[in-house]
C-alpha cells in the first residue's frame, strides 16, 4: 500500500519540524510551523514521534568514554599537530660569572600563545617568553630563560 501524497505545503514545513521540536526556531517560523500543525494531522503525528525520539534520546544513558579511547584520540590529535621546534635559551649570572645553555627541542605539543601575535602576521620565528628569577637578597645572581618556537620545514 502507498502512502498517500504529500501537500506542498507539508513538503516546506517538514523540514523544519526537527527546529521546531528543539526549540531552534525563530519565532515567525514558530508561529508559520504552529499555524500548519492547527489544520494537518499528518504533520501533528509527525512532531509527536519526534516529541517522543527525543525524549527517548534524553532519557538513554551517555556512555563516558574508557580512558583508553581518551588516550587514542589525544594521540591522534597530537599526530595531527604541526612539529615545533623550541629553543630555549638560558642564561645564568652567578656574581660575576655568566653560564649560558642553549637546548632545541622538537614538539607536538599545542603552543601557549600567550605571548605570540595573531597567525595571520607571525613570524617565522615567535618569541613565547621570558622568565627571570633572581636568588633573593642577591641581584648579581639570577636566571633569566627565554623560549622561542618556530614551525619545522
Amino acid at each position: 500500500m502507498s502512502e498517500p501524497p504529500v501537500s506542498p505545503v507539508c513538503e516546506a514545513v517538514l523540514p523544519e519540524l526537527n527546529g521546531y521540536v528543539d526549540g531552534e526556531l525563530h519565532p515567525m517560523e514558530c508561529r508559520a510551523v504552529e499555524s500548519h500543525l492547527e489544520g494537518c494531522a499528518g504533520c501533528r503525528a509527525e512532531v509527536a514521534l519526534l516529541r517522543l525520539v527525543a525524549r527517548s534520546l534524553r532519557l538513554a544513558p551517555q556512555p563516558e568514554p574508557s580512558e583508553a579511547m581518551r588516550q587514542r584520540l589525544l594521540a591522534r590529535v597530537a599526530a595531527e599537530l604541526p612539529l615545533r621546534r623550541i629553543e630555549l635559551c638560558c642564561t645564568e649570572r652567578h656574581g660575576g660569572q655568566v653560564v649560558s645553555r642553549r637546548e632545541v627541542v622538537w614538539s607536538r605539543e599545542p603552543e601557549a600563545r600567550s605571548r605570540l601575535e595573531p597567525l595571520s602576521a607571525a613570524p617565522r620565528v615567535a618569541f613565547i617568553q621570558q622568565h627571570r628569577q633572581e636568588r633573593a637578597g642577591h641581584s648579581s645572581c639570577y636566571q633569566v630563560i627565554e623560549s622561542y618556537c618556530s614551525l619545522a620545514d
